[in-house]
């Protein structure tokens, strides 16, 4: 309780002015504070309707007003002006956050009392220092079409319905330098998370500072930085010294958080019947927004969180090599996800040659404590860049979301080289050219491709038999890298222990620009803390493998006694393999 106790005597008092939701009456009359252009704020006004009490949940009520000014009743709720401070006679009564979509000739609005905000500062006092980079993240809060989903009931569509819901003004997730079209790749997994991206002109501007942040002005948790630019706005609800409130609602709904936080300006309210929505200019982080919960986001203005360095290198044909640099906000779910979005843009940016066109990925992430984990993927034609987008996510998505440790993921470095032809074979025919085979023998091998546009090739491989393997049925593989990794790495992931262990098995991961060729023989055996161990005694399983055990185990049926790999141009894939008797 000691500890505790320290604890909360370092939360700030609000000394501010405000007026109890108890004291709030039909009639009341009273004025909020945003900013539409630029960075002045101005004034609009409101009149209380009343107070709809359990609204998001026991004991959390929201006041119900109308807009009174006739250019606000024009544009209806708008996204961006989230944690607007509204006040009565002087006095705080909380954020403007809620609003009536498709708005006819009124504004209805709700307003998240200031003391349900308020109690968002005194989560600071549970936090462990880093906890929200060291432990999994939250689940966001559930969405009005999840509940419906699960309820077997269909997720209205129609302008009626919408208008029905007191929805929370969305917090623009204003996105710049990827193409909707990437942005459109991704579209199931942004629902999933509960986002909704805008692909807007995004701005940057350094003439903002800390000080631009008070209440009535908006601010920004950032996503990404740089050549690639993703950032969520609204508007701050109360400051005093270091510490603010804002937005009235959650941005993500995350909890525990650890986000760059940043001032903004407005260019325009871009007033649409749908939703209209504030564009903005980003400047520089100056703090970290560090809890996101029901009723606001908290920051302060100071240190600002450590952001993982993102560059992107492309070469192609007759162009000079284009570089693209960001940098990214570290958090367990969101940072994959903006990883893959920018590595599917960057994948993107060479497809001038539409799908006649091959392009060859090296990825890099630098991770404290590790060695680099190198990645290698080639694509081909139009549709090969979003696998391997998605490919990179699940991976990425390991190395933050695991029973272990969240690696600290510093840099990440893409190299990307293309060239304007399609290159992709399939496994056409193998032929073993020898006859009866004994240990010390060489099998020989053909192996026929059928390639793209291009006329068949034949490679070849002499295959070794080892001694000690007579009156043995070998198999011989030849495989593409999904195959392979099958054969070779079934059953590793669920018997790792560490972060390591992780990074030692996707590091074992083929190239499927590759073909495979192994040699191999019967063996049961079991995969300890990462390591196959081949034939073993049926004794030494049983112990192994009983419910002692004080760790994961998994089942091997194959020894590799042999392994090559041949370098193609471009993707290769197929599989096939036969039984070789050994006299």
């Amino acid at each position: 309780m000691g500890t505790l106790a320290s604890a909360r005597t370092e939360i700030p008092v609000p000394t501010v002015e405000t007026l109890p939701v108890e004291e709030i009456k039909p009639g009341m009359t009273g004025e909020w504070k945003t900013v539409i252009s630029g960075s002045e704020i101005e004034t609009f006004h409101f009149e209380v309707l009343g107070v709809s009490r359990n609204f998001i949940g026991p004991q959390r009520d929201v006041i119900i007003a109308k807009a009174t000014d006739k250019s606000q009743i024009l544009s209806g709720p708008v996204a961006g002006m989230s944690g607007s401070p509204c006040y009565i006679d002087g006095k705080l009564v909380g954020a403007y956050a809620y609003g009536y979509t498709w708005p006819k000739e009124q504004a209805i609005i709700g307003i998240t009392p200031i003391a349900d905000m308020f109690e968002t500062l005194g989560k600071e006092a549970h936090r462990t220092p880093d906890k929200a980079r060291k432990t999994p993240a939250a689940a966001p809060l559930p969405r009005q079409q999840d509940i419906q989903q699960a309820q077997g009931k269909p997720e209205a569509q129609s302008s009626a319905a919408m208008e029905s819901v007191l929805s929370p003004l969305p917090t623009p997730l204003m996105i710049s330098g990827i193409s909707a079209q990437s942005l459109n790749a991704f579209a199931d997994e942004f629902a999933e998370r509960g986002l909704a991206p805008v692909n807007a002109p995004l701005g940057f501007t350094s003439e903002l500072s800390a000080a631009d942040l008070e209440s009535g002005s908006p601010v920004a948790g950032v996503l990404m930085t740089g050549d690639f630019q993703m950032a969520g706005v609204g508007t701050v609800t109360w400051r005093e010294g270091d510490q603010l409130l804002a937005f009235g609602h959650p941005f993500f709904g995350s909890g525990d958080e650890h986000m760059p936080m940043a001032p903004a300006e407005i260019i325009t309210v871009i007033q649409s019947v749908p939703r209209s929505f504030k564009l903005s200019n980003v400047g520089e982080p100056v703090g970290t927004i560090y809890q996101d919960r029901l009723s606001a986001i908290a920051g302060k203005v100071g240190p600002i969180p450590a952001m993982t360095d993102y560059e992107i290198t492309v070469n192609s044909p007759g162009e000079t090599t284009r570089t693209f640099q960001s940098r990214i906000y570290q958090h367990r779910q969101y940072t994959p996800l903006l990883a893959a979005i920018a590595l599917l843009e960057g994948l993107s940016s060479t497809m001038e040659a539409a799908d006649e066109h091959t392009f060859y990925t090296r990825l890099s992430l630098d991770i404290t404590g590790h060695e680099p984990l190198e990645l290698e993927y080639v694509g081909t034609g139009g549709f090969a860049a979003f696998p391997i987008a998605i490919e990179f996510m699940n991976i990425y998505s390991q190395l933050l979301n695991n029973p272990f440790e969240m690696a600290d993921v510093t840099k990440v470095s893409v190299e990307i080289e293309q060239v304007d032809e399609r290159f992709s074979s399939t496994l056409h025919a193998i032929q073993n050219q020898s006859g009866t085979l004994r240990p010390g023998d060489q099998l020989e091998l053909s192996i026929t491709l059928n390639n793209y546009l291009e006329d068949k090739t034949k490679h070849h491989v002499s295959i070794p038999i080892p001694q000690g393997t007579t009156d043995e049925e070998l198999i011989v593989f030849v495989g593409d890298a999904r195959a392979s990794d099958r054969l070779e790495l079934a059953g590793l992931p669920a018997t790792v222990q560490s972060l390591s262990g992780i990074l030692d098995y996707l590091r074992q991961s083929r190239s499927n620009q590759r073909i495979y060729v192994k040699l191999l023989r019967r063996a049961d055996g079991l995969v300890v803390d990462g390591q196959r161990l081949a034939d073993l005694p049926l004794s030494v399983q049983s112990v192994l493998d009983s419910e002692r055990s004080p760790t994961e185990l998994s089942e091997i049926h194959y020894a590799t006694l042999w392994e090559t790999s041949i370098e193609l141009p471009g993707v290769f894939s197929g599989s096939y393999n036969f039984k070789a008797h050994i006299q």
